[in-house]
């Protein structure tokens, strides 16, 4: 008899090296080291019976610096991301979700942490949980959700719980084209964290909060009968508030371009993403009025070629900067690393 399984498996291995020219993202002593760099992927699926679907992703990299001198060892990555949903006819679906994010990085969490937190290394554990409605008219559709995550960092960072709706509505179009528009609200509470004055001094007592709106316009568009072209473009508007004196206030624009090509054997992608933070109250010191600024700039390009069945190869480059009146907050990355893959 002719069958199809129920539940599919596949699973990625990947291992290969690089360079990285300021690994501490340091706007002053910029240090590189050569690196090597492995990880893998499992991803599990159920064809959907009955109504029910059901998938689980589970990524990991980790990157180990040849020059220890420079203070980071090695920098850790897991993604997870597990859903299950069911239909319920006439086109609704809804479902819940549960994804965990684990960080050993150096980040750039200056944006929303005071201008004296300097650049460092993040290590944290990130759980959310989502439940979801969908319904879908003809091409049309809208979703809505609530999110709930806890973050739970290592000091010098404090752990805090975030919350709140996400309104989502799109049109699919073509050969799987498809925009979206979306309103997300967010309230966040910290554990430890205290409000501050408009100089950023700390007030003794106070539990920080804040309340994050958003608006986000995506297009994704397939150009070619083959669906060998495709490219994304996004627009969003943020504005942060906190409960103090606004010290942590913050209108943040943004915008992205990807864009990948697909042949038989061949793979070609690049992106372009920017991010401006205006802060309408923040100084850059306690001695220096001048309002604080901040451009984030991201560029890259992949290359990925299949050898055989399973093995595959890459290159990648990715360019990091950030413009800022900040002496700390200065600086620029460059990343250049190649490597292999195996998928069984």
């Amino acid at each position: 008899d002719f069958k199809i399984p129920l539940w599919e498996e596949s699973f990625n291995l990947r291992a290969g090296f690089g360079y990285k020219d300021n690994v501490l993202l340091s706007g002053t002593e910029p240090q590189g080291s050569a690196f090597w760099a492995a990880g893998g992927d499992v991803m599990i699926f159920r064809l959907p019976t009955r109504g029910w679907w059901f998938h689980l992703l589970v990524s990991a990299d980790n990157t180990g610096y040849f020059d220890r001198s420079i203070g980071v060892d090695n920098e850790q990555v897991v993604v997870g991301a597990a859903q299950v949903a069911r239909d319920l006819g006439r086109q609704w679906k809804t479902g819940i979700g549960l994804n965990y994010l684990f960080q050993n990085q150096v980040c750039d969490v200056t944006a929303t942490e005071t201008n004296r937190a300097e650049i460092g290394e993040v290590v944290g554990h990130n759980f959310t949980g989502r439940w979801f409605v969908r319904k879908k008219i003809q091409r049309w559709w809208a979703e809505a959700e609530v999110n709930l995550t806890r973050q739970l960092y290592e000091s010098p960072l404090d752990d805090f719980w975030q919350t709140g709706p996400r309104l989502a509505v799109g049109r699919d179009y073509g050969r799987g084209s498809e925009v979206t528009l979306s309103y997300r609200w967010d309230h966040l509470s910290f554990d430890t964290r205290e409000t501050v004055d408009t100089q950023g001094y700390a007030n003794p007592g106070t539990d920080l909060r804040f309340q994050e709106h958003s608006v986000d316009l995506a297009w994704h568009h397939v150009w070619d009968r083959n669906r060998r072209w495709h490219t994304t473009a996004r627009a969003s508007l943020e504005t942060n508030e906190d409960n103090g004196s606004g010290y942590f206030d913050f209108w943040r624009y943004r915008g992205a371009l990807q864009a990948q090509y697909r042949a038989r054997s061949w793979e070609a992608s690049a992106h372009l993403r920017l991010a401006l933070y205006d802060y309408p109250v923040q100084p850059v010191s306690p001695t220096d009025p001048e309002l604080r600024e901040k451009t984030l700039l991201t560029a890259g390009v992949r290359g990925q070629k299949t050898l055989a069945k399973r093995w595959k190869v890459y290159a990648q480059y990715s360019h990091d900067q950030s413009l800022s009146n900040l002496a700390f907050d200065d600086y620029s990355a460059n990343t250049v690393s190649a490597g292999v893959d195996f998928q069984f």
